[in-house]
């Protein structure tokens, strides 16, 4: 197989990992992180809502919120890698199309051959797999959640106004 050894490739994914970082923490968005004690509102029952008071409805509506800004970090992460990894294994198709097929060979069967073929495309081609993947599973989970946050908002005014 030709192409970058996997260790390369796992370096080249970690200085991507760093450089999104750090221009996250550039932005002041580094505080943005998983709430461990999330899944306490997320599974919380109907009688655990009613049993909360308004102060802590508005309390868990922005841990809520700041989760849901969470989820969607991590939806823009994974598409940033989506697309650097996309962009690439383009760049390897471009300089090795030439040698696969012929001038009738469709572009998908050849990008197909030389993955099959390149080490490194094979990687990149994994990380393209991997970041669909979890951009699919998050799709729409981080409205849905700040759509949760907005309810227990609108819960806490209810609790406010109704004592």
């Amino acid at each position: 197989m030709s192409g970058e050894p996997e260790s390369k490739v796992d370096e080249k994914i970690k200085e991507l990992d760093v450089l999104l970082e750090d221009y996250s923490k550039s932005l002041g968005l580094a505080a943005i992180q998983k709430d461990k004690d999330i899944e306490t509102i997320l599974e919380m029952s109907h009688e655990g809502l009613k049993a909360m008071d308004s102060e802590e409805c508005g309390i868990w509506s922005f841990r809520v919120a700041r989760y849901a800004g969470f989820l969607q970090k991590e939806i823009n992460r994974h598409s940033a890698k989506n697309k650097w990894a996309e962009h690439n294994l383009k760049i390897i198709i471009a300089k090795n199309q030439a040698n696969y097929g012929d001038k009738y060979t469709k572009y998908e069967v050849r990008r197909d051959m030389i993955i099959a073929e390149n080490s490194y495309a094979q990687v990149l081609n994994k990380l393209l797999l991997q970041t669909m993947l979890r951009i699919e599973e998050l799709n729409f989970i981080s409205t849905r959640v700040n759509t949760m946050s907005n309810i227990l908002l609108d819960i806490s005014k209810s609790k406010r106004y109704g004592d």
